[in-house]
């Protein structure tokens, strides 16, 4: 194997143990120098231990599967929610009002909770549909906002005031 490719494995390694590491799993920290120096092999030495499995501090197949298996799911676990886009390519959808489409259920459940914390939006149903005090709460949002339309259709531009709302909130 050439050095590049070892070295790399080894920083995969590392960077294994080190997610572990600072995720409350018993394993000593190790630095991501690319290098498998003594640190690194009792690391892994701990971490075989704690599976069971013999502690070589040798990365055979099932420690690799493993080590790399248990630091996804850390880093699952710790990466950001994935967005909902409801506009994704279709620039030209909007929801006007009585208009019934998935992200009109998304902006009422939103602007449902909204209306518990800000006077200004009103309790709605969360039906799919954009009614009558479905568009008040949108034109009520719009008001407030730099978007396209100020008449309680749900456009990409309100729903990223919406979104934007809901980002400042939860900081």
């Amino acid at each position: 194997m050439p050095q590049n490719d070892h070295e790399t494995h080894v920083r995969r390694i590392q960077r294994a143990l080190r997610i572990l590491n600072r995720n409350g799993i018993e394993v000593p920290e190790v630095f991501e120098d690319g290098i498998y120096g003594d640190e690194t092999a009792n690391s892994v030495s701990e971490y075989q231990r704690n599976k069971g499995f013999a502690p070589t501090g040798v990365v055979n197949k099932e420690t690799w599967d493993n080590l790399m298996n248990d630091a996804g799911t850390f880093i699952e676990l710790n990466a950001p929610a994935s967005p909902i886009m409801p506009f994704l390519n279709d620039e030209s959808h909007l929801a006007c009002e009585g208009e019934e489409c998935w992200s009109v259920f998304f902006a009422q459940s939103m602007l449902k909770f909204l209306a518990t914390l800000y006077s200004g939006f009103t309790d709605l149903e969360v039906n799919g549909i954009n009614d009558a005090v479905t568009s008040k709460n949108l034109k009520y949002l719009q008001e407030r906002s730099d978007t396209l339309y100020e008449d309680g259709t749900l456009d990409r531009t309100t729903w990223n005031a919406l979104a934007n709302l809901f980002g400042i909130m939860f900081k």
